[in-house]
């Protein structure tokens, strides 16, 4: 699937679409379910992006509507986009629970701010260093398993290549740079890489170094994501891993905490050329002789 085409953002642009024409017609969502025969509910997963339409719905919807027919057909168009299967379909069966839709988002993101506590940051890490920690995880029944997971984040990280690359803010907490996953030379290359990655115009790396002490971002990490969905609408989520599962947070309050917690502990950590410094002078810590 090439750029610009995640069927998550396609779903959250028919969603602000419908919701337009909707109000501008002066239907209530209640209407609108009556005329489809569904719950109120079903409105509002629609408009806000969370399932796809169905085509014959969406052709009711559009008739209570009264849309013109340009505008019909353009909704028609996004509604087919929005029910395609996205590059990371393929890795469905090995992917975290609710993995996907962070992954459809993030395809398409402007801006992302992530800080990290444990790990180096998936976007920013050398294949041997994921596998190592494919390795580390418990859930993984065989290598394949761990391997198809590796491919899917190799894969994600042509965001910051393209045409127009995503624009990546990275905070990480020193611990990441001296816990050792997969041995030393593992973990020079994946330093090395850091500092290659942090010379490109686009990636932003600072380190939040131990003597900070207690800082706003101790409770774990977390990556913000912007998408410029079109004026007036920037839409902003704030996505978290857990043990079992995750959360996708796009509450305006929710989202707003978030950038506040990344802008305190960014201002806190070593600017661009000092935290280059520092993660060249670990990187030769783990150089093999």
């Amino acid at each position: 699937m090439t750029q610009g085409e995640s069927p998550t953002v396609g779903r959250l642009l028919l969603g602000i679409r419908l919701r337009e024409v909707r109000q501008r017609k002066g239907v209530s969502a209640e209407e609108a379910a009556d005329h489809i025969t569904r719950a109120a509910s079903a409105i509002t997963r629609f408009e806000k992006g969370r399932t796809s339409v169905p085509a014959t719905v969406l052709h009711k919807l559009l008739d209570l509507y009264d849309v013109n027919p340009e505008e019909r057909d353009a909704l028609t168009r996004l509604a087919r986009r929005s029910r395609k299967r996205g590059w990371w379909h393929q890795f469905g069966d090995v992917l975290p629970m609710g993995f996907e839709t962070y992954i459809g988002l993030e395809s398409e993101a402007r801006e992302l701010r992530n800080y990290e506590c444990q790990v180096v940051p998936g976007l920013l890490q050398t294949e041997r260093y994921a596998e190592a920690l494919m390795r580390a995880e418990p859930h993984l029944a065989t290598e394949e398993e761990a391997g198809r997971r590796v491919q899917a984040r190799m894969a994600r990280k042509a965001i910051l290549t393209r045409d127009e690359p995503a624009l990546l803010y990275a905070v990480l907490d020193e611990a990441v740079l001296r816990r050792r996953v997969g041995g030393r030379e593992v973990m020079h290359e994946q330093l090395v890489h850091l500092v290659e990655q942090a010379q490109r115009r686009n990636i932003m790396i600072q380190i939040l170094v131990n003597e900070v002490g207690a800082h706003a971002a101790m409770f774990g990490a977390f990556m913000l994501l912007s998408l410029d969905l079109g004026e007036p609408v920037l839409s902003e989520y704030a996505y978290l891993e857990h043990r079992t599962g995750s959360l996708l947070l796009d509450k305006r309050q929710e989202t707003a905490a978030y950038r506040s917690c990344f802008d305190e502990v960014r201002g806190e950590a070593l600017d661009r050329d000092a935290s280059v410094n520092l993660l060249a002078a670990i990187a030769d810590e783990y150089r093999v002789e």
